[in-house]
């Protein structure tokens, strides 16, 4: 009987090898992630101020239906307080501030 010739093979390597190719580079890439994971960047966030230290807070007066918000500037020691115009748009006015030194006594 003859013997019919194997069909040629498109694929350059076998089955054995493309595995050990696929194991390899999953380790390689598995290490590249744990390295990167015990590597984190340290956090820098607001190391120093740029204008001033700053907090805010919003309040809402008595018998009133809007919340005014403060701007303590701790580097100047004014507070300022922003509150919303009568007109439709939504813009905020601001009051006079206030000196924080002068009313607290120091």
């Amino acid at each position: 009987m003859p013997t019919q010739p194997r069909p040629a093979s498109t694929a350059k390597f076998g089955r054995r090898t493309l595995l050990a190719l696929l194991i390899g580079l999953n380790t390689v890439l598995g290490a590249f992630l744990l390295l990167e994971m015990t590597s984190l960047p340290m956090a820098r966030a607001q190391v120093g101020s740029l204008r001033g230290d700053f907090a805010c807070v919003t309040a809402k007066p008595l018998g009133q239906s809007y919340d005014v918000v403060y701007l303590l500037d701790v580097r100047e020691r004014k507070l300022h307080a922003l509150y919303p115009s009568r007109g439709r748009r939504l813009n905020y006015v601001q009051a006079p501030p206030r000196d924080v030194a002068a009313d607290f006594g120091r």
